[in-house]
Parts: C-alpha cells; sequence; structure tokens
C-alpha cells in the first residue's frame, strides 16, 4: 500500500507539474501598409503646330490673279508657282497658331523682298489672307 501511495503520489505530482508548464503566446503576423506605389512620370509631347490641313495646291480666287500664281502648301513650307509650274515666284513657310490662324512668310523673288500674311480659313476649301493691307482669297485647286 505504501507503493500505492508513492506511485500516487509520484503520479499526482507529474500530472501537476504537467498542468503548470504554459506555452509562449501565440504571436499574430505583423501587418504592415504597403507603401503607396510611385507614379510613373508622363512624357508630354510638345505640341507642334498643325501644318498638313492646308496641305496641298491653292490658287487665288480672282481669275486674273490665277493667271500670276499658285500656291503649294507642304508641312510647313510653300512656294509659289507660275500657272505652268516652271517659275518659282517665292517660297517661305507657314504654321498655324493657336487661335487656328494661318501666318505665312515669305521671300519674294518677283519684288525682291521679305513679305508676310496672315490668314483666317473660311472652310476647308478656302481661306483669305490678309498682306500689307491688301486681301486675298485663296481656294483649294
Amino acid at each position: 500500500m505504501r507503493n500505492f501511495k508513492t506511485l500516487a503520489s509520484a503520479l499526482a505530482g507529474s500530472l501537476l507539474l504537467a498542468s503548470c508548464t504554459t506555452q509562449a503566446p501565440v504571436v499574430a503576423p505583423e501587418i504592415a501598409v504597403a507603401p503607396a506605389p510611385v507614379p510613373k512620370p508622363v512624357k508630354v509631347k510638345p505640341v507642334k503646330p498643325k501644318v498638313a490641313g492646308i496641305n496641298g495646291k491653292w490658287v487665288p480666287t480672282n481669275e486674273s490673279n490665277r493667271k500670276i500664281y499658285y500656291n503649294r502648301f507642304r508641312n510647313g513650307k510653300f512656294v509659289s508657282k507660275s500657272p505652268d509650274g516652271k517659275s518659282t515666284l517665292a517660297a517661305g513657310t507657314y504654321k498655324t497658331l493657336p487661335n487656328g490662324d494661318i501666318q505665312m512668310n515669305w521671300y519674294s523673288a518677283a519684288r525682291n523682298s521679305n513679305s508676310t500674311a496672315m490668314c483666317k480659313q473660311l472652310s476647308k476649301r478656302e481661306m483669305q489672307c490678309t498682306s500689307n493691307g491688301s486681301v486675298f482669297n485663296l481656294r483649294r485647286a
């Protein structure tokens, strides 16, 4: 019986010790806020003047002037030619301004001087230009 008491007390002590052991606290994973994505730089292309809208051959609306010249516009440059196309009367550049007006600059071989004009497109087929106080209209050929 004594052995039984000793065995019972040893067993009770073991159970008591087993119930006293503790586990380490469960550590939850830390949650961190992801950094905001870095915005990609936006490449802004410089605005080029619109010139393709008047590309092509344009003739004066005035019948008598058609016997003198026509204009050929091409990507910011133009030439004035004789009606047969053999002689260059003037050559220059043009650009479309933000307000839609067309600014032309040229050298006139006939006058041996530089000239300018400001034009407004009245439609896709006609524009009105002013140069040194005189007004002339051109029509797409």
